[in-house]
């Protein structure tokens, strides 16, 4: 342990000094602010109020505990009764931060969100060895100094930073937790209450679009920066909110990811996929299993509409080509189809492509080749095209709004109810060991129904419950958009990998943070875009360097009609990943290198002795006790050896 110095000012702003690497942190650089809170009128007009205006701040110190009182909150509509409590603790290498409670004496105002301590413990842009880590989807890094980017990506980050899009809120975080690196220095941030809560960020950015419109440069640094915003429970501030920072020397973003895994241990949240096996035995099915998605239309139009018309013999065929020709030992099955009601319907069986006997028969053919199948499902949408159109299932905004997205328009309140009138005729009828329900591992969301009022909270308990159900039935569950929370009840998920283009800044150095807290606990496809039957992103060889560094199988979303195009890439993505994939199913991803500077050659070590490094660039490498050629890889530890190369073979003919 390496304790830590901390000073509170008289407006509450902190500071940290690291003694052992001199690593010092400090408050915001841009308003010298300690937080803005937000509020908002009963005309629906919000009001931002800089805490460092208030009209009384009282700060008391206690041994190595600091009290802070905001009183009397200024705003553009005049100053506003009210007073905000505030706690700072440290212990030897420590600092926890508790907004303990807000008060507000004025009826006509509410709470919206709370950003504190805004701004701190920044990099300064430049900074060498500096980066900040983030929880966008993966994982991914900010660098403070240089990026080593090829031209277009260079261009993407430069532009964006010094855009609009250099500051905002985090969307698409996994974990609550986010670091930054200063040299020797580091701390990992954890956010203790992380449902009424967001991150906000600045990007490498000096806030110049509040200054170039009035023909200025902006007078603020460039800084990277996390800071934790809290969120109002139905209009209420609630309970006490709290981030803790853990400082380190030398702290790089394995360490943070390990620190916060510990914390996740400790709160429940790690279950591996060997323990949850032990209750559910199929979830071994999994291990070294391709996901391949065959889709008929279903969900997005009616079965068997013209160009999508097919017959559950052809799902048959294509299920005993791949365990016989193709000589696949493991896959999972998700089958979009084979079902009458689209959603939040799940059964009957459409009978219009054959007999339900005809479906089991396929779904048998799978099981006797020792591969999973799984329908989609999914409980939270609505179509307003189908039959099962009812608006009072909708989530309703607090402004009495209906949700309009129509794959996430259902309350969580529902989600049981719907689940059980579909999943036991599926386990009864049609012997399914496994269930994919889409879209609810994430985005927890307030209802403001009058039939079905909901919290933050009490959505993440109420899919909750459906879960237990699920798993209560025996099956081997998964499903997309995962989180921390929705961790120990899946078995594997799709879209934790980043969209390719979905973020100019954030997309530009990605690490496998969510992997090295939780890839032991569930398997983590990426984003169902990425998939190897796409030609979007990194291209096959590319995905397949990137699947193998975590121990990802292969996944596919195909067309069933389209299934024998992708045979050949099937069986080489095969054969390339699920060796790597089998034997690290359950093992802990411990550590993960970027050899080269430009990221292009990394290391992945697991907790089983299995070794991965991999090579994305056509040149070969020699260093840092390995060696590749361009576009190779190799993995030890296996039971046989495992590495190779992937070759362009570009034969031209020319005319005589």
């Amino acid at each position: 342990m390496e304790p830590i110095d901390v000073k509170v000012d008289d407006l509450g702003r902190i500071t940290v000094t690291q003694p052992a690497t001199g690593a010092v942190w400090r408050p915001d650089p841009w308003e010298n602010s300690p937080g803005h809170l937000t509020l908002k009128g009963k005309d629906g007009r919000l009001f931002s109020c800089d805490l460092a205006q208030c009209r009384q701040v009282a700060v008391e110190r206690r041994d190595a505990r600091w009290f802070v009182s905001f009183s009397g909150f200024h705003s553009p509509a005049g100053e506003i009764d009210g007073t905000l409590q505030v706690r700072v603790e440290a212990d030897g290498d420590s600092l926890l931060v508790a907004v303990e409670s807000l008060a507000l004496q004025r009826g006509d105002v509410a709470f919206v969100r709370l950003a504190y301590p805004l701004r701190s413990f920044y990099l300064e842009t430049g900074t060498p060895e500096g980066y900040l880590v983030l929880t966008h989807k993966e994982g991914c890094l900010l660098p403070t100094d240089d990026a080593r980017l090829d031209t277009v990506d260079f261009w993407m980050l430069e532009d964006s930073v010094r855009s609009l899009a250099g500051e905002g809120i985090l969307y698409g975080w996994t974990m609550p937790f986010f670091g930054a690196r200063h040299g020797k220095g580091g701390y990992t941030a954890v956010i203790e209450t992380p449902f009424d809560a967001e991150m906000a960020c600045v990007y490498n950015y000096d806030g110049i679009m509040r200054f170039v419109g009035k023909g200025e440069r902006s007078p603020y640094p460039r800084i990277a920066a996390c800071w934790p915003v809290w969120l109002a429970t139905k209009g209420k501030f609630g309970y006490e909110r709290r981030v803790r920072y853990a400082f380190a020397s030398r702290l790089d973003y394995v360490g943070m990811a390990k620190h916060y895994r510990r914390f996740a241990a400790a709160e429940g949240i790690v279950k591996t996929l060997t323990e949850k096996a032990a209750s559910r035995p199929n979830v071994n099915l999994l291990a070294g299993a391709p996901y391949l998605a065959y889709y008929v239309g279903y969900p997005h139009i009616e079965p068997q509409q013209p160009g999508y018309e097919y017959r559950y013999s052809d799902l048959k065929r294509t299920i005993d080509d791949l365990s016989t020709d193709l000589r696949l030992k493991r896959a999972s099955i998700h089958f979009w189809g084979g079902l009458a009601k689209r959603p939040p319907g799940g059964w009957p069986v459409d009978e219009s492509a054959g007999t339900r006997d005809d479906l089991k028969a396929a779904i048998d053919a799978a099981h006797r080749a020792g591969f999973l199948f799984t329908f989609y499902t999914d409980v939270s949408a609505l179509l307003e095209e189908t039959p099962l159109w009812n608006p009072d299932w909708m989530v309703k905004n607090e402004d009495g709004s209906l949700r309009g997205y129509r794959w996430s328009r259902n309350c969580s309140t529902l989600y049981k109810r719907f689940a059980a009138d579909f999943l036991p005729h599926l386990v009864k009828e049609m012997g399914v060991k496994a269930c994919y329900i889409d879209c609810i591992g994430a985005h927890l969301r307030e209802c403001y129904s009058e039939s079905h009022p909901t919290t933050r909270d009490e959505d993440r308990r109420r899919r909750e419950d459906l879960w237990r159900y699920v798993h209560n039935l025996g099956l081997v569950y998964g499903g997309e958009h995962i989180v921390w929370w929705s961790v120990p009840w899946h078995d594997y998920a799709n879209d934790v990998g980043a969209a390719e283009g979905g973020h100019h800044i954030l997309d530009r150095h990605r690490i496998p943070l969510f992997h090295l807290v939780f890839g032991d606990c569930l398997i983590c496809f990426p984003w169902a875009g990425a998939d190897y039957a796409s030609n979007r992103g990194p291209g096959i060889y590319g995905m397949l360097l990137r699947d193998m560094l975590v121990g990802i199988p292969p996944m596919f979303f195909m067309n069933l009609r389209d299934a024998a195009r992708w045979r050949e890439r099937i069986r080489l993505s095969y054969d390339t990943l699920c060796p790597v994939a089998e034997a690290t199913f359950s093992s802990e991803l411990l550590s993960h290198e970027r050899l080269t500077a430009d990221g292009l050659v990394q290391r992945t070590r697991f907790e089983n002795g299995v070794e991965v490094v991999v090579n994305f660039s056509d040149e070969g490498f020699t260093g840092e006790g390995a060696a590749l050629p361009g576009r190779g890889f190799k993995a030890t530890g296996l039971p046989k050896a495992h590495e190779g190369r992937f070759v362009i073979d570009c034969k031209l003919k020319t005319a005589e």
